[in-house]
């Protein structure tokens, strides 16, 4: 049984780290291996060795890149008792290139870094002194993403024109979502005036990422995303650690792909081995 990790949207030339936790559901004590299928990945398991039956261990895995690319690939689970039965799971991630033209007409006192990409950069939005999603087709996304490094209040006015499921807005057609590390936080669809936006971000890296995606059918409106007013009010600056992923998800927030690293939870072959995401 195949199961996915997607760890979204990832800085490029920024390697991240997460740790995944690996349990020996079998009877017997064996040593388990966590291999990825991509150079773009390094994998320590040494924790996993002689893992007793039902003991768990943590792996921990780090990907980086150079360049804006799509960083699919395979974690391949082994162990040294050729009678358990192992498998594999589907990691997902793209990196995404900084950008040059985004991020001086916002206001920071703290240390925030801008990247975009997807299949549609962002871009400056002189009308409203802020910024725009790019021109998509149906199935594409465009995505902006803000490293923020420190403790403090992070906030922005947020807007969308796009179609719009009106018999069921919970399920959009077209919108604008928002991630906080890694968990979707809240999502706009239709057409939506600009209102504000307020987080409370932890101590070490957080990531905020805005992605405007469409689905496989009309085009209305805009059809685009729109971010202005970006302020980041840094009451503790610290240096770069790895992400908690503790973003909170708010009543509109609906299961999809994750973006960052924020909570995951993965369960394979039961009565086998599981593999789950662990929390910092």
């Amino acid at each position: 049984m195949q199961q996915n990790l997607n760890l979204g949207y990832i800085p490029s030339a920024t390697a991240l780290s997460t740790y995944i936790s690996v349990s020996n559901n079998s009877a017997v004590s064996t040593t388990l291996t966590l291999t990825a299928e991509s150079s773009n990945y390094e994998i320590d398991s040494s924790d996993c060795a002689n893992l007793a039956p039902g003991a768990s261990c943590d792996a921990l895995v780090t990907v980086s890149s150079s360049g804006a690319r799509n960083l699919d690939t395979y974690i391949n689970v082994t162990a040294d008792d050729a009678s358990i039965t192992t498998t594999r799971t589907k990691v997902t991630a793209i990196s995404i290139n900084a950008s040059n033209n985004i991020g001086t007409e916002f206001t920071a006192n703290g240390d925030v870094a801008w990247f975009t990409g997807g299949d549609a950069i962002w871009s400056e939005n002189p009308t409203d002194d802020g910024v725009r999603s790019g021109t998509i087709d149906n199935l594409q996304k465009s995505v902006l993403l803000a490293q923020v490094t420190g403790e403090g209040k992070f906030s922005f006015e947020w807007s969308v024109s796009s179609e719009e499921n009106v018999d069921d807005p919970e399920s959009p057609y077209d919108a604008l979502y928002i991630y906080l590390n890694g968990e979707l936080y809240d999502f706009i669809s239709g057409e939506v005036d600009f209102t504000t936006v307020e987080l409370e971000l932890g101590e070490g890296i957080n990531f905020i990422a805005w992605v405007y995606e469409k689905d496989p059918y009309t085009m209305e409106f805009e059809d685009t995303g729109y971010l202005k007013n970006v302020v980041f009010d840094a009451t503790n600056v610290t240096n770069p650690t790895t992400p908690t992923g503790t973003g909170t998800t708010n009543k509109n927030a609906r299961e999809r792909s994750a973006l960052g690293f924020g909570a995951f939870m993965l369960i394979m072959l039961p009565a086998l081995v599981a593999i789950r995401r662990r929390k910092f």
